[in-house]
């Protein structure tokens, strides 16, 4: 154990040491000089973080004093689902690919070494728990916080610190249950390529018996609401302390052959360092040649012409990989819900910002995902005799289609009068278009990022003025048709 978390701490130590580097750490001083130097930059980073956190919890209390307390009730009796929905994925993750990811330095002095595999295996663990745990505990509790505020029920900063302490238990009793199934397919050899499609049923079940997998969600919402009885906290971390006992029991007998072998990707990706992070395009063309490396190819490529060569392509590849259609459907479903709750409240301004940058920085994966191949590739492309515009609409045709038919799918699921569901239908496919638009002429750019928040701000700004403040949605559809002309223009340039 004090072996692995020597190897642990040295690896912190050079992560550390790259990125106060590049904050300025003057690594060739006195020893005095570079702890006051570390001491300045922690206490800088202290402020930030509390800075930062006070103007978050600032706007999330004015976005619940603004929300309708209906709104407030309808988000809260969806949390529950959303729990659900984690687990259900980390589950599945676990169940496909072994949770223990080694590095190559663990593969050479870990994995073969006599150290006790639980102890490998707690601390990989707690240490994944600690970061999910972050992530989540910070988003959930600014979360309650507009609920609170919303519904007027009690004091936004104790819902924050009472939902931080309820979560801990529950994130616990999540990742350790992911990594008990993970570790017994490796205990018990289990080959199944199907084997993560279990949660999914059991989330499934959970529609005819809401109780058996929605309990935590509503055990947490409980008790940062003070409803719930005064054994919940600590039955809630009870279980997490048998979860973690029950992960220490099954670990000591992992097949760490196996794990190496799953471990693979992880540790390329591992080895790249900062260049994982500087070139995302990289990591997933690595994930993919992983998930198909001796898979057989489904299908074949039928025979056309013109157009229809680069769309018969692009289609054959999202019948391969059908998952990237299916994250894009329901990204257009789930954009489209957030996007009614806003309009049907009259939501407050920063509510608008949160969804443009949802629209602008986190753009479904498989909507683009053949045409940037061929923006990045041109020579695929070399013999086929067509314009930037008739190639994005090759490439995009299938998922574009998709985005647009789970946005009619949340108008339809809405409820709205008939009216409004035909102007929102015709919202849904002009804003489908003109995200498209702007996500392929920012991947022409060499700052795609950068690019892309522009364009999607510049495009889709005065649309959302046009509408929600003039109240004048053919205005609106307007400016949303000259975005899309304004912007197919560029690309045929660019492409």
């Amino acid at each position: 154990m004090r072996e692995l978390l020597w190897l642990r701490w040295k690896q912190f130590q050079d992560t550390a040491v790259y990125w106060m580097r590049a904050l300025g750490y003057p690594s060739d001083a006195s020893a005095a000089t570079r702890y006051g130097y570390i001491a300045y930059i922690i206490g800088f980073l202290l402020f930030w973080v509390a800075a930062m956190w006070a103007y978050s919890y600032d706007q999330a209390r004015l976005i619940g004093e603004a929300l309708a307390s209906e709104a407030a009730g309808n988000l809260l009796r969806g949390f529950p689902w959303a729990v659900l929905a984690v687990q259900v994925m980390v589950a599945s993750g676990a169940l496909r690919s072994t949770p223990l990811k080694l590095t190559f330095a663990d593969m050479a002095y870990v994995a073969g070494s006599p150290m006790p595999r639980w102890a490998v295996v707690v601390i990989n663990f707690l240490r994944q728990v600690m970061l999910r745990y972050i992530v989540l505990g910070v988003v959930s509790a600014f979360f309650f916080v507009i609920v609170v505020e919303a519904i007027r029920e009690g004091d936004g900063v104790a819902a924050y610190f009472r939902l931080l302490l309820a979560l801990l238990p529950v994130v616990v009793i999540t990742w350790a249950a992911a990594w008990v199934l993970g570790v017994l397919r490796l205990v018990l050899r289990w080959r199944w390529s199907y084997l993560w499609v279990l949660p999914f049923v059991f989330a499934a079940a959970t529609l005819a018996l809401p109780l058996v997998g929605l309990w935590p969600g509503y055990m947490v919402a409980a008790y940062v609401f003070g409803e719930a009885p005064a054994w919940t906290l600590p039955l809630l971390f009870g279980l997490s302390l048998a979860s973690i006992v029950v992960l220490v029991r099954v670990s000591q007998r992992i097949n760490m052959v196996q794990a190496i072998d799953e471990s693979q990707l992880y540790a390329r990706m591992a080895a790249l360092g900062v260049v994982a992070m500087r070139q995302p395009r990289l990591v997933a063309q690595m994930r993919f040649q992983t998930s198909y490396a001796g898979r057989k190819p489904v299908l074949n490529l039928p025979r056309a012409q013109g157009f229809w060569s680069p769309a018969t392509r692009a289609g054959l590849m999202y019948l391969r990989r059908p998952l990237l259609l299916l994250t894009t459907i329901l990204w257009g479903m789930a954009v489209t819900a957030l996007g009614l709750v806003i309009v049907v409240n009259n939501s407050p301004a920063p509510l608008w910002i949160l969804w443009l940058l949802v629209v602008g920085l986190v753009p479904p994966a498989g909507l683009l995902h053949v045409f940037q191949t061929d923006v990045e590739s041109p020579f695929l492309r070399q013999f086929i005799q067509l314009d930037g515009m008739a190639i994005l609409l090759a490439d995009t045709l299938m998922p574009l289609v998709g985005l647009i038919a789970g946005g009619v799918v949340a108008v339809l699921l809405w409820g709205l009068d008939v009216q409004a569901a035909l102007m929102a239908v015709l919202f849904v496919g002009f804003l489908g278009v003109l995200i498209t638009l702007c996500g392929a002429y920012a991947l022409t750019r060499p700052r795609t990022l950068e690019s892309r928040l522009l364009v999607v701000s510049a495009s889709i700004l005065p649309v959302m003025v046009a509408g929600e403040n003039l109240n004048q949605p053919f205005l609106a559809l307007g400016l949303a048709g000259a975005g899309i002309l304004i912007v197919s223009g560029l690309i045929s340039v660019e492409v």
